[in-house]
């Protein structure tokens, strides 16, 4: 089914709920997830759905916010990331019950609208906005700006550039015309080019020899009363029934 813009951009600033029909209301599982993989979670989720009666719930962000969010003690079960460090961060914290795991790697994919553009045509006079993920907060935003910085494009294309607060804000503001380009998480292109109705979007994967590996991490947080479904959701998340689901998300799998 397709969605439109609007939808988009509910999923985008919306706490989303997934719960079983009927009967009482069953114990949920909340979720922290960074705003790239939060389709990717959603499908997860229905997956596990088929075979446990149990609600999700997600909070969808950037990877620093959520981290900040959960040091500061927000309830979260889960904390699904776009990057090891985080996770990693929230651990030297004491904020985890096990290391975290690398459940995808992610891909730098250039968005575009109307016409196919290459990463080597970023320059160009005729593009005059390029959206990226704040690169202080969202790893596919750090890893846009090592890329223009290794190809050299970073000082000539900075006045151009235009923040969003992840890697899927940063992907509407070319859905919505804000940019004719955004530097985003393949997942998301593919999220966003499935979901439009109008619109002609195309997307290129960017040259991951310009920017460091992007291991995107989950991780089982600490709570006073664990949540023993959080625990079996997680183990699922690395299991073989989920790999074929976060390659059709757009991610490569760990080695």
């Amino acid at each position: 089914m397709k969605l439109n813009a609007l939808n988009v951009l509910f999923a985008l600033f919306g706490v989303l709920v997934l719960q079983s029909c009927g009967g009482d209301k069953p114990q949920s599982i909340k979720i922290a997830v960074a705003a790239n993989a939060e389709p990717l979670a959603k499908a997860l989720a229905e997956a596990y759905q088929k075979e446990h009666t149990i609600a999700f719930e997600f909070i969808t962000g950037s990877s620093g916010q959520l981290s900040a969010q959960i040091a500061n003690g927000a309830p979260f079960d889960i904390f699904i990331a776009a990057d090891e460090d985080y996770p990693n961060y929230l651990e030297s914290l004491g904020r985890a019950s096990s290391q975290p795991k690398v459940y995808a790697h992610g891909q730098l994919a250039l968005l575009s609208i109307d016409s196919l553009v290459h990463f080597s045509q970023l320059r160009s006079e005729q593009i005059e906005k390029i959206a990226i993920a704040n690169p202080d907060l969202a790893p596919y935003g750090k890893a846009a700006k090592v890329a223009l910085e290794r190809s050299g494009y970073w000082e000539s294309l900075s006045p151009k550039l235009v923040y969003g607060e992840n890697a899927l804000q940063a992907g509407i503001f070319t859905v919505t015309k804000a940019v004719r380009l955004s530097l985003t998480a393949r997942s998301t292109a593919m999220y966003i080019e499935q979901s439009q109705e109008a619109d002609r979007l195309f997307y290129t994967l960017v040259d991951e020899a310009l920017y460091p590996p992007i291991k995107q991490a989950a991780l089982l947080l600490k709570k006073e009363e664990q949540n023993p479904q959080a625990l079996a959701f997680y183990n699922f998340i690395f299991e073989q029934p989920a790999s074929a689901i976060i390659k059709e998300h757009g991610y490569k799998l760990p080695n």
